[in-house]
């Protein structure tokens, strides 16, 4: 079983490829539609589904599409080989919409905690772009090498909804890194 949430936008899908027999629509503000793929073909489709919809395709699939039909949103899915599966779901709801957004241009990460954002309670969400040629890790004040959970490789890009409000740091692997932040207010 593996529970997997994912920022859609409108207009662009999100494709996760993972063999599987059941999958379940967990969390979603609003109506999406989904998709199940066999090697490259659809073996299911559903439209304007809430969260609460599954399907269990007789021989599985390898990968799923959401697709969103109105503002973006956090989608929650989960997904298994059929062994094990919900039969309860509750969660919150996360509208990921934002009247603006501010691009705080790059931000030269050191190899201690560089500030990248302060804590702004009005943002909805944030944007990190690792434009260096380092590895950087993103966390709160004091992140380090040996504490930093979330990595971005040279060219990564990280939506952050979960604690988009917080302060966030980043810190560089070695040498001097860049990271482009926008936020979204």
């Amino acid at each position: 079983m593996k529970t997997i949430k994912q920022l859609v936008s409108i207009g662009n899908s999100w494709r996760h490829t993972e063999d599987a027999r059941y999958f379940r629509l967990l969390e979603s503000v609003g109506a999406v539609n989904v998709r199940l793929f066999k090697m490259s073909r659809v073996v299911y489709e559903a439209e304007a589904v809430e969260a609460g919809f599954y399907s269990m395709p007789v021989d599985g699939f390898d990968a799923f599409e959401v697709i969103t039909n109105g503002d973006p949103q956090i989608v929650k899915v989960a997904v298994s080989d059929g062994a094990g599966g919900y039969d309860r779901y509750t969660g919150t709801v996360n509208l990921a919409t934002a009247g603006g957004v501010v691009n705080t241009g790059p931000v030269n990460v050191a190899t201690s905690a560089t500030l990248l954002v302060t804590a702004n309670g009005a943002r909805k969400g944030l944007r990190f772009l690792n434009t260096g040629g380092t590895v950087v890790f993103l966390g709160g004040a004091g992140v380090d090498l040996i504490n930093g959970v979330v990595k971005l490789n040279p060219g990564d890009l990280l939506f952050e909804a979960d604690a988009p409000a917080a302060a966030w740091y980043a810190v560089s692997d070695g040498g001097a890194g860049v990271v482009k932040v926008q936020e979204l207010i």
